[in-house]
């Protein structure tokens, strides 16, 4: 699969589920008056991908002797298939530019946008700290583009993107995981159960697995639940996101979700189960998923009948719902569009067509309403910015359609879960009503998402929360670990 990922526009409108407790069939075990344990770790993380590594890092950097345990053979999850792009504020990135921000307009932006559903305590966090965490990353020679984006990063540009995308983002990570002598990884090793005291009020170790392997009983006073999303587990899927249960999935192979599980089987709240990220661009014929940036920068999509049917640009997910309802769906493009439909090209997967009647033949539809849809499209593409509206409601635009066009029969793939288990702005794991599940048990990144993306989520966002709820957590780790 092609591994530039674009996370872009929103949820809204999905509605937000609601703060629920779940089990998944086990209960929290309390520890036996005489523990075996095989071995120890002053912080033990689960979960390889950028939170994960973060909060490795952080808690190695305030000097904690760190466990980085991951499911799949290599670091990255699927923070390795994004885009790279990082919501942020006041970066060196954004200095070097003259872009003035503050932290105090980037939360607020957060809260508006999350409309009531958003924590104002988390806010801050995010916004305070992602410059944190893009500058660290850009002192470990991850490089960002000059690329201004004001579709998605706004006036003040609050979007930075990755040179090389998330694959190159996750390879510095990773190097610098490896680096710190105080980090230990095990790679194909999965966390199996968090283990709490007698009392049920602090975290006195972890159970790990590596594959093939027996369980391993790690005593620990500090564990970081980094394990992603759920999207590999189709019993979840079918339970809670069934809308989605026969769509592609791009995500890491090992998202099954057994953060959410070790995390509800201890009292945690969860919210917005419902709701998947999905992104409407995964080339059918080859099961090869593609950027959306040619949606982005002026492409369209019809149906079988040729026509235009939904906003486009609604990439989460009402654009998708509106792509189940056809029998058959096409992305038509133009390669001066962006980089991604050289790349189509290159792979064979985008098929030319010279006239809108080849087009039509593609198809297999009448050329006329096609036509009409192209032309009108391209009318409201030429006119003023703040005149840009169509009919589908429609306002983000980017370059004319114009022959030589290309075509290629599209289908809608889910590229993350949303929903996850609660926590508070120190990343602690917490119940439906905030209180704290147990001293040392945290979570960062695709599995403690909760209810921060019930409503909304914009290019960007997934990355920075990842970033920072992986670095709070991994401090916050460090400074009650024994």
């Amino acid at each position: 699969m092609s591994a530039a990922i674009s996370r872009r526009s929103a949820l809204k409108g999905a509605g937000v589920l609601g703060l629920s407790a779940i089990s998944f069939g086990a209960s929290a075990k309390p520890a036996p008056k005489a523990y075996h344990w095989n071995r120890s770790a002053e912080v033990l993380v689960a979960g390889g991908g950028c939170a994960g590594c973060m909060a490795a890092l952080w808690a190695a950097k305030a000097g904690r002797k760190v466990l980085l345990v991951q499911a799949t053979g290599f670091l990255g999850g699927s923070s390795a298939i994004s885009s790279g792009w990082i919501r942020s504020v006041n970066t060196k990135w954004h200095k070097a530019r003259g872009i003035k921000d503050t932290v105090e307009a980037y939360r607020d932006n957060i809260l508006e946008y999350g409309n009531g559903t958003r924590d104002p305590e988390k806010a801050l966090v995010i916004a305070k700290e992602s410059a944190t965490f893009v500058d660290f990353l850009q002192s470990i020679g991850v490089e960002f583009t000059n690329d201004e984006d004001r579709a998605n990063g706004g006036p003040t540009l609050r979007v930075v993107k990755t040179k090389g995308a998330g694959a190159s983002l996750m390879e510095h990570l990773a190097e610098k995981v490896s680096q710190t002598k105080s980090i230990e990884v095990q790679v194909a090793t999965r966390i199996t159960d968090v283990i709490l005291d007698p009392a049920g009020k602090k975290v006195i170790g972890a159970v790990i697995q590596k594959d093939g392997g027996k369980p391993v009983y790690v005593k620990t006073s500090a564990v970081v639940l980094a394990t992603g999303g759920f999207g590999r587990n189709q019993a979840i899927i079918e339970k809670y996101t069934n809308e989605w249960k026969k769509t592609g999935r791009i995500m890491d192979a090992r998202d099954n979700g057994d953060g959410l599980k070790i995390a509800s089987n201890l009292g945690a709240g969860t919210a917005n189960l419902a709701i998947a990220m999905v992104c409407p661009t995964l080339h059918v014929e080859s099961n090869t998923f593609y950027s959306s940036a040619p949606i982005l920068n002026g492409g369209i999509i019809v149906n079988e009948k040729g026509r235009r049917f939904v906003n486009e640009y609604i990439i989460y997910t009402t654009t998708d719902r509106e792509m189940l309802k056809q029998k058959k769906c096409w992305e038509i493009v133009s390669e001066p569009m962006h980089a991604t439909v050289t790349q189509m090209i290159k792979n064979g997967h985008a098929k030319r067509c010279d006239t809108v009647e080849d087009l039509a033949r593609v198809i297999g539809c009448q050329a006329d309403g096609l036509k009409a849809d192209i032309e009108e499209h391209n009318r409201i593409t030429r006119t003023a910015p703040e005149k840009r509206h169509d009919r589908f409601g429609r306002t983000v635009y980017g370059k004319e359609l114009t022959a030589p066009f290309y075509i290629l029969h599209i289908n809608p793939v889910m590229i993350e879960t949303v929903g996850g288990f609660t926590v508070n702005a120190r990343s602690e794991v917490t119940t439906l009503f905030g209180r704290p599940i147990a001293r040392g048990l945290y979570g960062a990144g695709a599995c403690a998402f909760g209810e921060h993306f019930g409503v909304g989520y914009r290019s960007g966002e997934a990355y920075v929360y990842a970033g920072v709820t992986g670095l709070v957590a991994g401090r916050e780790a460090a400074r009650v670990a024994a």
